[in-house]
Parts: structure tokens; sequence; C-alpha cells
């Protein structure tokens, strides 16, 4: 595995963006409040189909942010990952290794060196006959390093027919329910992913005074090999890790 992956994504603002209607949360990005902040540029393919990115996409209204992820997840295990990194909290350092010490998909991928720090990790997978049910759980980190809590939040249908909540803030130190929704025919329309709301007031130490930055990948389902497939994207050797 490499021990450097890339770079986090630019500065977000999670202060009010407009006083619009907010997005609807059904696993489809085409909602006119979003701000397209990265696009997968590479020809990198390192899982192959169907696991891939197309963009991502935030929305903040001061209260809430808005997150989609257009792209597809395999049924076979692997995961697709998205840290946050808050400028407020102190969560694992750039360039410190992820900390070990749960158990499953969170303790395995301990050990890997991010770009950014990473104070927040969201992974998800599929499982179970179709509708294949879209699995999310959820760790937060401090700066010890450690992991400070791990949790399960939910599983929504993949052919986006609902939206699901769950208890975000019980994870990350805060309080308030996250929703969210996936579709998996980003193949057939490039406007379909993985889509959450996530109140601000979830995040322990977090405000809207404040910045994020984010960084997605495709990662197997055991945490120790890593697609070349980035948001943000890069070209490097072209190969999965």
């Amino acid at each position: 595995m490499k021990k450097h992956l890339l770079l986090f994504s630019s500065l977000f603002m999670l202060s009010a963006a407009g006083l619009t209607a907010q997005p609807v949360i059904d696993g489809i990005m085409n909602d006119a409040d979003y701000v397209q902040v990265l696009t997968y540029s590479s020809t990198n393919d390192g899982f192959g189909a169907p696991s891939e990115f197309g963009a991502m996409y935030l929305y903040s209204d001061g209260t809430d942010i808005y997150l989609g992820i257009t792209g597809q997840l395999e049924a076979n295990g692997n995961r697709m990952v998205l840290f946050l990194d808050f400028s407020g909290p102190n969560g694992v350092a750039s360039g410190v290794a992820l900390p070990t010490g749960s158990t499953g998909f969170v303790n395995e991928i301990g050990g890997t060196v991010l770009p950014g720090e990473a104070d927040i990790m969201l992974h998800a997978n599929l499982g179970g006959t179709a509708p294949s049910p879209f699995f999310l759980d959820v760790a937060r980190y401090d700066n010890t390093p450690s992991i400070a809590l791990v949790g399960y939040i939910n599983a929504a249908p993949a052919d986006g027919s609902a939206s699901v909540t769950g208890n975000l803030g019980a994870v990350t130190g805060g309080t308030g329910n996250m929703e969210f929704a996936y579709r998996s025919t980003f193949t057939t329309d490039n406007t379909h992913g993985w889509e959450m709301k996530m109140p601000i007031a979830a995040f322990a130490g977090v405000t809207n005074a404040q910045t994020l930055r984010v960084f997605a990948a495709f990662v197997n389902g055991t945490g120790n090999f890593w697609s070349n497939e980035f948001l943000p994207s890069s070209e490097d050797d072209g190969a999965a890790d």
C-alpha cells in the first residue's frame, strides 16, 4: 500500500450558501443548490467497473451539510469510504497512520497514512439480495491518535426507492440524525450515487464558521488494498495498491 494517497479537497465553507430550497435526499445529484466541488478526471480504474466515481457535490445552509457522490459500488464486499476534515476538531493528523484498536473494517484500515487530517470516516458497502442494502458505518478519530467511537448508522435500499435516517451524533460526538440514500445506477445515469444530509451539530467541536475538506476512495473489504480511484482524482502509477 502507498504511504501517501494524493490530497484532500480544497476548503469548503459550512456557512449558509443561500436561502433557496435544500436538496432532496434521493440519490440523484441534480439539485440546483449543489456546487460541484470535485470531478473524477483520471483514467485510473483499479477495481474496474462498476466501482466508479463521477463527481462530488456539496451544499450547506448553515445548519446541515448536504453531500453527494455520483458513482457506483460493487456488491462484493468492497467499501466506498469518505473522510471528513473539519477546521475545528483535531483528528488523526496528516502523515500519521490511522489507528487500530476497534474491530472489523475500522481496525483493518488502521495503518493507512492519509494526505490530510481525518476527523470522521464514513464507510459503506452493499450486501444482501436485490435491492442490495447500502450499509453505512461511521468512525470518529481523535488526535491521540485513537478511534474515539464507531457505530452503525442504517441501511438504505440500493435502488433509491427510499432514504433512511440514523443517529449520527451518537457516534460523532454531537446531536442529530443524518439522512442518506443510494442509487446503484450510475452506469446508466451519471447523476446517481450516494447522497446524504448531515447536521453540523452532530459533529463535536464543529460550527458553521468552519471549513471542510473531503477525500473519498474505494477500498477492499478488509481495508488493506486500495483502488487507485480517488476524489480528488490523480494520475499516479495507474495501478491499484
